[in-house]
């Protein structure tokens, strides 16, 4: 992604502002987007992890636990139909260890900001949120019709 964004500013690097700006349109073209989330992992259309984090980037920015997703998994169907509860942690597990998802805080609002302490539970209690860009490459770059087996 970063050199996406020194290949769009070339030698002319002096307002890298603007080329924020030109890269975030860019992220919304589905072949960019694919090809980006390519570059970071993301290569199987039925992949389970795959269909996880989009079912996350579709349910919203705010934190999101393993559990609160095996609840709420009638709102994304058809990415989570054959996807059992402990497959769902390990995906967290995996998007976390890629970086792709940080700890939220319990209270936190829906950008992590802590206002209370931090959670403390047994791992499946805790709640995550997945970072803006990948939701936006996954929801993008990966349309429902994508990911069907």
């Amino acid at each position: 992604l970063l050199q996406s964004l020194l290949n769009l500013a070339g030698e002319n690097r002096t307002n890298l502002a603007d080329y924020i700006e030109a890269l975030d349109q860019r992220l919304g073209d589905h072949d960019f987007a694919r090809d980006i989330a390519q570059s970071f992992g993301f290569t199987t259309s039925g992949q389970v992890h795959l269909r996880t984090l989009r079912a996350v980037a579709e349910l919203g920015p705010g934190p999101i636990s393993p559990a609160d997703l095996d609840t709420n998994r009638d709102l994304v169907p058809n990415l989570l139909r054959d996807v059992d509860s402990r497959t769902l942690v390990r995906s967290f597990q995996w998007a976390r260890l890629l970086g792709f998802m940080v700890p939220a805080t319990r209270g936190s609002d829906d950008r992590g900001v802590s206002n209370s302490a931090p959670s403390k539970g047994s791992g499946t209690e805790d709640r995550w949120l997945l970072d803006p860009v990948i939701s936006r490459i996954l929801q993008v770059g990966w349309p429902d019709e994508d990911l069907e087996d």
